[in-house]
């Protein structure tokens, strides 16, 4: 490769190097308490800009930073780096992360929830076995709500074998009603 294709990244190359540095300095002067909540985001025109995770670390970071310019400028001296004038302080918080919905739980055939009460019944560990006859019964009381939630079968048919209502029987089920208002009104 020729040498003028690395330069336009040279300044790059200095950039992200005086970033790092300012991140090993800051891990050496700020406390331990508070370098975990508040990181190194760049250094740019002699201002050092830090990321915050909350609001109260970011108070105390801005608190403390006057005292902390002084003891970064001495390291960033030894290492023949520009010193900062001041320190910028910014709340950035994590994104939240995205719920994702929680499958069905898996049903179990008759079969396999026979086999697990069976096994419970030969297992030497009572915890264990006492596991097992949960899980079977745990996926049987889902099934068992399943269905009383649902509406009985002939319920079922009997909603999808009735027609949709006519537009006669809505009129007259206004005209009901508006006779009903008119009772109540005059009685």
């Amino acid at each position: 490769m020729k040498p003028t294709q690395f330069s336009a990244f040279a300044a790059l190359a200095r950039h992200a190097n005086r970033n790092h540095w300012f991140d090993c300095f800051w891990q050496e002067v700020v406390p331990a308490t508070l370098s975990s909540r508040v990181r190194v985001l760049n250094v740019r025109d002699a201002v050092l800009v830090l990321a915050a995770t909350d609001a109260a670390s970011a108070t105390q970071a801005r608190f403390q930073a006057p005292s902390w310019i002084s003891a970064l400028n001495t390291a960033a001296r030894s290492k023949n780096l520009e010193g900062i004038a001041r320190i910028e302080v910014r709340v950035i918080s994590a994104p939240e992360p995205r719920r994702r919905r929680a499958a069905p739980p898996a049903q179990l055939s008759p079969a396999t929830r026979q086999h697990l009460l069976e096994v419970a019944e030969h297992l030497d560990n009572p915890r264990l076995a006492q596991a097992f006859r949960r899980l079977a019964q745990v996926q049987l009381a889902q099934a068992r709500l399943a269905q009383a939630e649902a509406p009985p079968l002939a319920q079922q048919k009997a909603l999808a074998g009735r027609d949709a209502p006519s537009e006669g029987d809505c009129r007259e089920a206004q005209r009901e009603s508006k006779g009903e208002l008119a009772t109540k009104i005059q009685g």
